[in-house]
């Protein structure tokens, strides 16, 4: 084949594709849409993820259904989706924990977080705040250095691997402390524990912080994200004291399988935005004390691809794994 029917081959091809791509945008989606949620039902992801699905299914006039398979942080119900068909109708509510630390965390991984997913759309943040019980007399975190110095210090977290747990991994490295960590099976015995001063220091988020802050039982010294957190506004962030090594953001998403054609993500990614854009949904969902994220794509798969990049370091200074 000569040069000119060598180009005019590569035409045809693309075209071809470009029709394809074209012609299943128009007849997407025609059959239920499988919305993976990988945490059990009635937590705070779970209830996030149906008010979404909810209203997409009836923008988008298709069921979306909602298949709760929690366990191992959130990787079962991840995995399910990475080995799903490339389509459009597998997708699955991902996070900070599942997303960009499991990866690096597992032993044996089953995903890739960058290579083997589509950042489809951003739907939450869950800003964190470092809080102390108030009897430390800790009001900052210059005190906390001074508190941990020449000492270990011990700390929680809602579990191994948590965002939690790898937020203090780094904080103690950064402020060169030596901090023990102490794993607990969720957050709420982690705070139980923290109120009742058996542990000194305990990263939360902030909604998770705010009523047992108002009843003087647990003191915020810092807030973690880019921003002061809106619960509480008069916080000095981690940066502002000192320390932007510590922007720690939790956040959520929607995500599918490499492969997904691009027409069939876009689609899916300007109809979750309308749906975010909604005001009933928007209070809806900061009702549950998280802030709406809505962003281009392309700013949330940066994100992503900077958490995982992030997690992997502290990950492996760390010598961290899980089986």
């Amino acid at each position: 084949m000569n040069k000119r029917n060598l180009i005019l081959a590569a035409l045809a091809t693309s075209a071809g594709l470009a029709l394809s791509t074209n012609a299943l945008a128009q007849t997407f989606p025609d059959r239920p849409i499988r919305f993976v949620v990988p945490f059990a039902v009635g937590g705070a992801n779970d209830i996030v993820g149906r008010i979404v699905a909810n209203r997409l299914s009836q923008n988008i006039k298709q069921s979306v259904v909602v298949e709760n398979r929690p366990g191992a942080g959130g990787s079962i119900g991840v995995t399910s989706v990475v080995r799903s068909p490339a389509d459009g109708y597998a997708l699955v509510l991902g996070e900070s924990g599942s997303i960009s630390i499991a990866p690096s965390l597992m032993k044996k991984p089953t995903y890739d977080s960058v290579t083997d997913l589509i950042p489809v759309a951003s739907l939450i943040e869950l800003p964190l705040v470092i809080a102390v019980h108030p009897a430390t007399r800790i009001r900052n975190l210059k005190d906390l250095v001074a508190y941990g110095t020449g000492k270990s210090t011990p700390y929680g977290s809602a579990g191994i691997g948590t965002v939690q747990h790898l937020t203090m991994e780094r904080l103690k490295r950064v402020m060169k402390l030596d901090m023990t960590h102490v794993a607990y099976r969720g957050g709420a015995p982690a705070m139980a524990d923290l109120m009742a001063g058996q542990i000194p220091v305990l990263p939360v988020s902030a909604s998770t912080a705010k009523e047992p802050a108002a009843g003087n039982l647990i003191l915020p010294i810092a807030a973690l994200g880019k921003n002061r957190s809106s619960v509480f506004p008069q916080l000095p962030t981690a940066a502002e004291q000192g320390y932007p090594a510590l922007d720690v953001t939790v956040w959520q998403g929607v995500f599918a399988p490499a492969g997904t054609p691009p027409a069939v993500v876009e689609f899916l990614a300007t109809e979750i935005r309308k749906v975010l854009a909604a005001p009933d949904i928007r209070k809806s969902i900061t009702d549950q004390g998280v802030d709406i994220a809505d962003m281009p794509r392309e700013d949330f798969a940066r994100i992503v691809r900077e958490d995982s990049k992030r997690w992997a370091q502290v990950i492996r200074e760390g010598n961290l794994t899980v089986d």
